[in-house]
Order: structure tokens, then sequence, then C-alpha cells
């Protein structure tokens, strides 16, 4: 007899992946100016806050923000968007909504929602597309996890000068069989799951 299905969890000990909703707008745009900054994906402009959900929303196939389950504290704010689905890709894009120390909730919270990716639905491979002035923030799993595939030259304007966009890529087997995603799935799924959801 096959192995039951056993769903990606959005649930963990510390952490959940909580699908973005009108009530989170306000608190997004604003994060997006004071706290992210122009390096995202409206680069800086002050979007109205009667266009703001569907510029948010364009292209998307899903997103999430990371909160903390002890203080409902936002930690991140994740999306998958340009679903290829024919061809078997789409592209990722994760951003911080915290300043400080909490690296370690913003990783567990980004590779939850990445075995969310994989588990449901038939994606060959997720790009990233990262500025060059970002770069320090994925740098130490390029060539474990992420391979460079491509790179703009000079595609980006920020601080009075220029920068290239790299395109960033992971591929299902890769994810599947990193050990340092093993080591941060084992850290964070949780002892105790929603009715229906085990541990991988």
């Amino acid at each position: 007899m096959s192995e039951p299905w056993k769903p990606s969890a959005l649930l963990a000990e510390r952490l959940m992946l909580y699908p973005v909703g009108a009530q989170h707008y306000d608190m997004l745009r604003v994060a997006e100016i004071l706290t992210i900054g122009p390096n995202w994906r409206h680069r800086g402009a002050v979007v109205s806050p009667e266009a703001f959900p569907s510029r948010i929303w364009s292209g998307i196939l899903a997103q999430f923000i990371i909160v903390r389950r002890d203080d409902d504290d936002t930690v991140g704010w994740l999306q998958c968007y340009n679903a290829d689905m024919a061809n078997g890709h789409a592209y990722v894009a994760a951003a911080r909504l915290k300043r400080g120390n909490l690296s370690t909730d913003f990783a567990q919270g980004f590779v939850m929602f990445v075995d969310y990716l994989f588990d449901n639905w038939p994606f060959h491979k997720l790009y990233m597309e990262v500025g060059e002035f970002n770069l320090h923030f994925v740098e130490g799993g390029i060539g474990e996890l992420f391979e460079i595939e491509g790179r703009l030259i000079d595609h980006l304007w920020a601080g009075e000068r220029r920068w290239d966009m790299l395109i960033l890529s992971t591929g299902r087997v890769t994810w599947q069989g990193s050990e340092f995603v093993e080591a941060i799935r084992r850290r964070t799924l949780a002892s105790e799951y929603p009715e229906g959801v085990q541990a991988r």
C-alpha cells in the first residue's frame, strides 16, 4: 500500500504562515516603506491605499506572512508569483518585516514556504530575482542550495549607483536533498499539528 500524502505544514512550534488578507494591507504598505525599504517590488514608490491590494496581488499564486505564535509578531512576507504551470517553474520573493536578530525565524518560515510550493504544485524549479545589493542575504547558500542562472548588468538603480540583477534558482531535487534545509525542517516542525496535518 502506498504511503498517504502528508501535506507540508503551515503551522510549526514557534511559527505559522498566515495567508495575506485585507487586515494586513496597512501594515504591509507601511512596512514596505519604513522597514523593507526601496529594494522591494515597488522600489520606494508610495502606493495609494486604494491601489495597494491590487498591486500586491498582481501575478500572485500564493503569499503569506510569517507570524511568531508566542506574540503574533510578523517576521516576514513571502510571495510566489509569475507561475508557469505549463513549464513547471515560478518565482519566489521574501522580505523581512522586522529588523534585528530574527534570521532564524525568517529562514524557518522561508523553508516552510518553499516546501509548501513544491508539495502543492509540480514545479521543477523556483527562481528568485535578487538585486546585487541584497546578495549578502543569500550568498551563503549559493552553490549548495541556489545557482546563479543569470545576471542583468546595471539593471537596477539604487543609492546613487547602478547594480546588477541576479537570477537565482533552486530545483526540486536540490531543495529536497539539501542537508541545510533538512536541518531547518527538524528545528521547525511542530510536535502538534492541526487535525489531519502531520509532519513530513
